[in-house]
């Protein structure tokens, strides 16, 4: 709540601005409570999107009597705005421009120098370390459409940056501030504090503009032109294509204020009149804005957004304890003060404002920039009202009422009111027992009236008849017709506690307590035994599928209930049959997913089940609640916070279409009032009606609206900054040379995002040596070692905290140079002089074989001369051994043919007195007168004449076989 003059629950002075009549006290108090009631993050039947958490707003007119503005207070958050200065990297705090280049980063004017920011690293140009900077006292920024960046300073140069080199072009005229630059179809043209200079050739040159004076103007918009105000205040004057145009605005009801105006991306013109209230110029006409905002004075009209909010300012503090106004006015025209609380402390001013293309907000200040973050988690605590930190319920009725558990007890947001549930004990309080087959009534003494603080609520369901049914330790308590109504637990079993209430379609109710599932019907209290008798511990939460049955998460795996019995649920994972079971979501495709204590996450798509964890990017183990919302986002929480992911990327995951998904973390840097949420029971996690998602957490409510994410998030440029061969820099220019003695080099890179940019991620890969990327998460340098000489192209993407990748990303040559001996010439030289050895081995094997021939060739001169000499002897000798042989042959020829007749004659000789033994012998033989001796002796004298002129007969054959005379006769023989 907020008291005029006075602070907001986040310390922040502010002022309420209400049109031309302030809200009561009460009434916005009345406004707080109810928005809380009815819109946590959002309204039941839907509505404007929430402001960022520790917004202050307050409406345009009076709340009673107009419809087009209304109250809208959430709960809080961080601050909205993060301020950048020296500490991070600034040259100085004065901040007095800000443009985004079309390759994504952010540049920012000072009186120290110029800073180039990419979201996370923040460069730093100088005219020290910048030569052609002339100067470091910087007023004015423009992009133009060459891509070249034109810098304007305080002494009246202009300067500009092109391909990493600054050029100054020296005023022409008397020191005067550059105040803005723009370009039109004559060029480069900027407002000085005395007037519009132009470049001309290499120099700043004032334009003739008689008749007008624009002395003081500060503020500027979109397009070629700009706006500034005439002498007399009466008019604005707007430059474009050299062309002078004025908006006599003299006689509207309230001529502009001050000299700041801005432009819009459909050319209007946005001024304050001296009444506050807001007016534009467009098409030739000016009117007051129909809604009918007054924006507090001095404030002026700064810039208008994407989304149709007009941002204003005052350029300094009016005093030492009157701050400066800064604050927006929203498209339902309510309006928005930021004070200390918010991160903007009012003391040094607005300078520019600049929305880029990640519809981020930057405001230039005397004390560093602001970074207005769209948060979009606030959070309900104990500051709020609640009765303790740690809540662990919530449930909204359909009258709108807001049950809240903490574990001090149940509260309920009706009406404006938050009103704490202390119930006496007396008659009229029933609490349904589920342990017992009939309901028991006991009623209390008379005199037991000390109140009942109900506490250890868990569950809570709203029955068609409106009665709201409460799991609490030791049954449940039922809340009817404004009463509660209550049957007395048997003590025996006054330690049951109720987790998780369930009315299905047929009107049955499943009561999920830490004993097992009991069923509801028609006043009978059933409970399911189990059918393959195991014991059920802690039943968690439970869910009614599409097809009807239903399903319940316990402390020892996930069950279904088949025909009348609590069974495991036909998953077919092992681990989701004994791990702790703590949510239960399913689709409208009718994929169920269930979230675990620390096993992750797990789908279940008819008989197929794939388990989803941390080694596939989900932030954490941990799935205590499972939230949806319109866009397709599973919003999951955890002990380490609550984490956004796609569930189409989940899908993917699970198929095998990608190795991961990425996960957007919430801790308590981004709203929530604690990290470690609340799990373990069905109403972990509540979505409203009008898409709010609310968290249970031990340091409150945390409630995120997805509504104020962006819808069309662009991936972010992504840019090489450069390399360092072993750890030293390398120049490059257009390509990283890697020198034959460098066995490491490293080359940097970055992405520009300022949204969320700690979860931009980046993937790179070295084509020519890698085939598949290199998944590096959020590191912004790639470390390369023993690289093959060759010639390489780096590649790096990079994708945004949504996933979304930059499939252009950034490229450069890597040229990683050969050892000497390794090089073409030198193979070439080597192949040179290998050829020169040849030749030259040639050359003296040549003369040494032609040495060699002809020493060879005189060795077989002489030699033949020695042989011929050898052969003419030999011959010689030859020649008398064959007349020697001829004369014995001669003579054997003679001896023999000497034989051959003695032999001849001699055989004749030899037989015929041989032949007359023979014949006398056979006579001999056949004489009566001789006896056996006489004949045995005559015989042998006939053997042996027959032997001898056998004898005789071979020597005849002989000497015939010798003089060729045999003859051959054929005839038989006995073998």
């Amino acid at each position: 709540m907020t008291q005029p003059g006075g602070k907001n629950r986040n310390g922040a002075r502010s002022t309420r601005c209400s049109g031309r009549r302030e809200p009561s006290a009460s009434l916005l108090v009345a406004s707080i409570l109810l928005t809380v009631a009815s819109g946590l993050g959002g309204s039941p039947g839907g509505g404007p999107a929430a402001a960022s958490p520790g917004e202050s707003r307050v409406a345009a007119g009076s709340y009673a009597t107009t419809a087009k503005s209304r109250v809208r207070v959430e709960g809080r958050g961080p601050r909205p705005f993060r301020r950048l200065t020296t500490s991070n990297g600034l040259p100085q705090n004065s901040v007095y421009a800000v443009v985004q280049t079309r390759d994504g980063y952010l540049w920012m004017a000072t009186l120290g120098g110029l800073a180039r920011f990419d979201g996370t690293t923040m460069k730093v140009y100088s005219p020290a370390t910048s030569p052609g900077l002339g100067s470091s006292r910087l007023t004015a920024l423009f992009e133009d459409s060459a891509g070249a960046l034109w810098i304007g300073t305080e002494d009246g140069r202009l300067i500009r940056y092109l391909e990493d080199r600054f050029e100054t072009f020296p005023s022409a005229h008397e020191a005067s501030t550059i105040m803005a630059i723009r370009q039109d179809s004559t060029g480069i043209i900027a407002l000085a504090a005395v007037g519009i200079v132009r470049i001309e050739g290499q120099a700043v040159v004032p334009l003739d503009f008689t008749g007008f004076e624009t002395v003081g103007v500060r503020a500027f918009g979109y397009g070629a032109g700009f706006v500034a105000r005439s002498a007399d205040s009466r008019k604005l004057v707007t430059l474009a294509d050299g062309e002078l145009r004025v908006i006599d605005v003299f006689g509207l009801t309230g001529t502009p204020a001050g000299a700041f105006a801005c432009q819009d991306r459909d050319g209007a013109v946005w001024f304050r009149a001296q009444s506050g209230t807001l007016w534009l110029w467009q098409n030739g006409e000016a009117r007051e804005d129909p809604l009918g905002v007054v924006v507090p004075a001095p404030a002026l009209p700064r810039l208008r957004d994407r989304q149709g909010r007009v941002w204003f300012g005052s350029w300094e503090a009016s005093s030492s304890v009157q701050p400066a106004i800064f604050g927006r006015v929203d498209s339902d025209g309510s309006v928005i003060r930021y004070g200390a609380g918010d991160g903007f402390d009012g003391s040094g001013g607005v300078l520019p404002i600049l929305e880029d293309r990640d519809d981020t907000i930057w405001i230039g200040t005397h004390t560093g920039i602001l970074w207005h973050l769209e948060n979009l988690v606030s959070s309900l605590t104990v500051v709020d009202g609640l009765q303790d930190r740690s809540v662990r319920m919530l449930f909204e009725d359909t009258r709108g009422g807001l049950w809240i558990e903490a574990r001090n007890g149940l509260e309920l947001w009706k009406d404006g009111r938050l009103t704490p549930m202390t119930l006496p004990t007396s008659e009229g309080y029933r609490l349904l027992n589920p342990a017992l087959l009939a309901a028991t009534v006991n009623v209390l003494p008379e005199d037991a009236r000390a109140p009942l603080f109900l506490s250890s609520i868990w569950a809570a369901i709203e029955r068609p008849d409106g009665d709201i049914w409460f799991g609490v330790d030791g049954g449940v308590v039922v809340f009817s017709n404004g009463r509660f109504t209550l049957d007395r637990l048997n003590h025996s079993i006054s330690d049951l506690q109720v987790n998780a209430l369930l009315e299905d379609r047929s009107g049955t109710i499943w009561i999920g307590a830490n004993t097992g599932i009991a069923r509801w019907r028609d006043g009978t209290v059933t409970w399911l035994p189990a059918a393959d008798g195991r014991r059920v511990s802690t039943v968690i939460c439970l869910l009614e599928r599409r097809d009807g049955t239903v399903w319940c998460g316990t402390r020892n795996g996930l069950f279904e209930i088949r025909d009348g019995t609590l069974a495991p649920a036909s998953t077919g994972s092992e681990v989701l049959a004994r791990t702790i079971v703590r949510s239960l979501h399913e689709d409208e495709r009718g994929v169920v997913w269930a979230g675990t204590y620390d096993e992750g996450l797990f789908r279940i798509d008819g008989d197929r089940t794939d388990h989803l964890g941390t080694a596939h990017g989900l932030f954490s183990d941990g799935v205590f609640a499972i939230l949806s919302d319109p866009r397709g986002f599973f919003w999951m929480s955890s002990n380490q916070g609550v984490s956004r992911v796609s569930r189409q990327d989940l899908d993917d995951c699970a198929l095998g279409r990608r190795p991961s998904v990425t996960s957007i973390p919430f801790r308590t840097e981004d709203g929530l009032p604690s990290s470690e949420c609340n799990g373990g029971f069905q109403l972990s996690g509540y979505r409203r009606p009008g898409g709010a998602l609310c968290f249970n957490t031990q340091g409150g409510i945390a409630i995120v609206d997805p509504s104020l994410e962006k819808a069309d998030p662009k991936p972010p440029p992504v840019f090489i900054l450069g390399a360092r061969r072993e750890h030293e820099p390398a120049p490059s220019s257009g390509q990283i040379d890697v020198p034959p003695d460098v066995l490491s080099f490293e080359i940097d890179y970055g992405a520009a995002s300022t949204f969320r940019p700690e979860l931009v991620t980046f993937r790179y890969r070295l084509d020519g040596l890698d085939e598949r990327w290199t998944e590096v998460g959020s590191r912004r340098t790639a470390y390369f070692s023993r690289v093959p000489p060759g010639d390489y192209e780096f590649v790096v993407t990079a994708a945004n905290a949504f996933g979304e990748w930059n499939d252009v990303g950034a490229r450069v040559r890597v040229v990683v140079k050969p050892p000497f001996w390794r090089t073409w010439w030198f193979a070439a030289l080597v192949v040179l002089a290998l050829a020169g050895l040849v030749r030259a081995g040639f050359a003296i094997r040549v003369a040494r074989v032609r040495r060699t021939f002809l020493e060879d060739q005189q060795r077989r001169e002489r030699t033949a001369a020695e042989l011929e000499e050898r052969v003419r002897d030999r011959t010689r000798e030859l020649e008398i051994e064959v007349a020697e042989r001829r004369r014995a042959e001669e003579q054997a020829r003679t001896a023999n043919e000497a034989k051959s007749v003695f032999l001849s004659n001699m055989s004749h000789e030899l037989r015929t007195p041989l032949n007359a033994v023979i014949g006398f012998a056979q006579l001999l033989s056949r004489s009566p007168r001789f006896g056996p001796d006489e004949k045995k002796k005559v015989e042998i004298i006939q053997n042996s004449g027959e032997h001898l002129l056998t004898l005789i007969n071979d020597v005849l054959s002989i000497s015939k076989i010798e003089a060729g005379h045999v003859t051959i006769v054929d005839a038989p023989f006995q073998l």
